[in-house]
Parts: C-alpha cells; structure tokens; sequence
C-alpha cells in the first residue's frame, strides 16, 4: 500500500513497530529490518516539514525501538543506536524538534554506556512539566524534555482534563501537563 502522504507513513510506521515490539517472543530481525526502513525514510525526508503532532509520533515511534534495545541489549542495540543516530544528524524543526534531540542525546548515551535502566519516577519536589507523546484510552505516555525519561500507562482520572489533552494532541499540537511530585497529573 503507498501512503500518500508523510503523516500517514508516519502513523504506519508506529503501528508497525507497536505490533513488531509486542510479538512473543520478538522477532529481532523483523525489528532490526524495520528499524532500517525507518532510517531509509528519514535519509529520504530529512528536508520536508512535517506538523508537530507527527514529530511527536515519529519521536515516539523511535523511542519504543530505543527502550526495546535498552531492554534487549544485545539484539536490537547497534540498530537502535544507528536510527538514533540518524535522527539526531536531521536538521532541526523539520522532522524532528531541538527539544526532542536533547532527550535523543541521553538515549544514546545510554546505549552507548551499555545500559541502565529509565527513570520512571518524578525526582522533585515540586511539579514538573512533561510532553505528552502518546495517548491511548485513558492513559498517556509522558516525557520529560530535559531528560529524556518517560513515564508510560499515566491513568487520567480527570474526565475533563483527558479530554483537553486528547483534543490538543490529537489536532498535532505539542501538548504539555504537570505532574506533581507524588506522580499525579495537574
């Protein structure tokens, strides 16, 4: 199927690597070879603008192949440093933000180093702001910018408050919550 436009093959590429990612038992050349069609496109795109909301999707799309490699280091993680690589050779507010390439930084550093694990949890005393990356159902997937850490299945409880932030993500715009110290969504 030819997908006509880049924010379609964008949302390809994601639900391509959330199946691939989630087969039991991993399929590692099938990913590897999935990562390298990603990287092919990128090369290819590196110059067209893409809205904001398909960045996030594609930064999310490359963050599941990084913490895949985090996770399984030895299978995925020469592919998983290569797309990264990549991504942060691309010039900056095309396909990718500058915000979104100081988080890319750390995460080849730490498959660089070999290892280690995210840090999920919120390390400060007062409330912070984090990107959302990804919404699904009641949940979201939050990262925070400075550091790169992600923080996956945040249940929303404020049935107002997920709707503000579905509809913002949803129409491509960078989307923004707090969160307290205790964890919390503001």
């Amino acid at each position: 199927m030819k997908y006509e436009t880049r924010p379609e093959r964008i949302s390809k590429y994601r639900e391509d690597a959330q199946e691939l990612l989630a087969a039991k038992p991993m399929k590692y050349e099938k990913v590897k070879s999935e990562m390298s069609r990603l990287q092919t496109w990128l090369r290819k795109h590196q110059d067209e603008s893409v809205a904001d909301g398909s960045k996030q999707e594609l930064l999310s799309t490359i963050q599941s192949y990084y913490k895949a490699a985090v996770s399984e280091p030895e299978q995925l993680r020469d592919a998983a440093f290569a797309l990264v690589d990549d991504l942060l050779k691309l010039p900056e507010g095309k396909l990718v933000t500058g915000k979104a390439k100081k988080s890319c930084l750390k995460w080849l550093e730490t498959l660089t180093e070999g290892g280690g694990s995210e840090s999920k949890a919120v390390e400060t005393s007062r409330s912070s702001k984090w990107q959302v990356i990804e919404v699904q159902d009641d949940k979201v997937t939050i990262m925070d910018e400075d550091t790169g850490d992600t923080r996956e299945g945040i249940s929303v409880k404020d049935k107002e408050l997920l709707l503000q932030i579905t509809e913002a993500f949803e129409t491509g715009d960078v989307t923004y919550v707090m969160v307290s110290p205790s964890g919390e969504l503001e």
